[in-house]
């Protein structure tokens, strides 16, 4: 992350060396100034043709400015790999010239090389097309490489989004695992397409196999154990103190003591011990 500082300083000494104080303390790599009171050393700074905007890498150590320009009302630089624009227009300037900055400006940013050259015309004929995620990552830019051709190369740098992990995932009894069942659901799987296809259509058939195969292990509340010194009769004595019965505590630990759940499917019998719910009725 590049920390960026932006001022005016009004043609002020005064404010200009204040400036170098207050880069350091809050340990700012960029500094984007209107009106600055005079240039700094060569390398480190970039003015505007007419004066009125500056970039200042006012790192510690500073980073040489690169690819720079200056036009008027605003200037370009780039410094550690990001491209810098400081602009200052005078609200005395008129309308005309103001849109024709701004518009100098977006041609700049936009960038208007040609990838075409030849008996002195030029052109922007070679277009890249990428997908909208493709296009999020990606760095597309005309080469000064030699092509011995007359069509500039074209260089494009992207990467695709991968898919954020997933919290939830599946996890099985493994105590519970039905070798005949798993095997019997694995047979017949066929494996064609290309290798992200089988990989993910023999992931899908592994869950589904081991879902009819081994009971899920799942979590019950938040999951978090209690605290050390936690125990039943504590628990109790805190029901005791909100003033539920002891009747009504009873019938709340007969009610979840050996309480099975039993039931068939197409492949075995199943039993699932009942461990939460409210009595209804």
């Amino acid at each position: 992350m590049v920390k960026v500082i932006q001022l005016n300083l009004n043609h002020c000494r005064a404010a200009q060396d204040h400036l170098a104080q207050t880069v350091i303390e809050e340990q700012a790599e960029v500094a984007k100034l209107s009106e600055p009171y005079k240039d700094r050393n060569e390398g480190v700074w970039q003015h505007s043709s007419d004066g009125g905007a500056a970039i200042w890498s006012s790192g510690q150590p500073p980073v040489h400015l690169s690819q720079r320009t200056s036009r008027t009302g605003y200037t370009r630089a780039k410094i550690n790999g990001i491209t810098f624009y400081s602009c200052y227009i005078a609200p005395s300037v008129h309308i005309s010239e103001f849109r024709t900055i701004m518009q100098d400006i977006a041609d700049d940013a936009r960038g208007n090389r040609p990838t075409f050259i030849k008996s002195g015309r030029e052109s922007i004929i070679d277009l890249t097309f990428a997908s909208l995620e493709l296009a999020r990552n990606c760095v597309w830019r005309v080469s000064d490489i030699y092509t011995h051709s007359d069509h500039a190369l074209i260089i494009t740098q992207t990467s695709p989004r991968l898919p954020a992990p997933s919290s939830r995932q599946t996890t099985y009894k493994a105590h519970t695992l039905n070798t005949v069942s798993l095997l019997a659901h694995m047979e017949g799987v066929c494996v064609t397409g290309d290798a992200n296809t089988c990989a993910r259509n023999i992931a899908d058939r592994v869950k589904e196999a081991c879902d009819l195969s081994m009971e899920k292990a799942t979590k019950g509340g938040n999951g978090r154990r209690p605290v050390p010194w936690w125990n039943d009769e504590i628990g109790s004595a805190t029901l005791h103190r909100m003033g539920i019965s002891d009747y009504l505590i009873e019938l709340e630990a007969d009610y979840f003591e050996d309480t099975l759940l039993t039931y068939s499917s197409d492949v075995e019998e199943h039993e699932y011990q009942v461990t939460g719910g409210v009595p209804q009725g």
